[in-house]
């Protein structure tokens, strides 16, 4: 989410006012200039985009993975040691009021 409103906001705009420059100055530069810049917004968006785009699919396949993992352990399945030692880590921490620990899951083979 923060890569898109990042996106939206400063690369977006950026862009946009480049784009104005270059059509406001448009007689007064030359046709390389006016590629220079052009291409320059066209890759910089390109590339800006990409970010939030490989940040969501990431988020989407630890959001599988931990559904599955949920599932195999409610089925009755052993949880993972490294799961279990960021449960215990997590209740220590805060006396077992919350658990914020899932952004340190790492799930190194799939769960049935």
């Amino acid at each position: 989410i923060v890569g898109a409103v990042r996106f939206l906001c400063e690369d977006m705009l950026q862009g946009v006012l480049q784009l104005f420059y270059v059509a406001a100055n448009w007689d007064d530069l030359s046709r390389f200039q006016r590629a220079q810049i052009i291409g320059s917004v066209g890759v910089g968006l390109t590339v800006s985009a990409i970010g939030p785009f490989m940040e969501s699919q990431k988020f989407a396949k630890s959001s599988t993975e931990l559904i599955q993992h949920d599932k195999w352990v409610a089925a009755g399945g052993p949880i993972s040691k490294h799961a279990e030692d960021i449960i215990a880590k997590e209740k220590k921490k805060r006396d077992g009021a919350a658990f914020d620990g899932i952004g340190e899951l790492v799930f190194d083979r799939s769960m049935r």
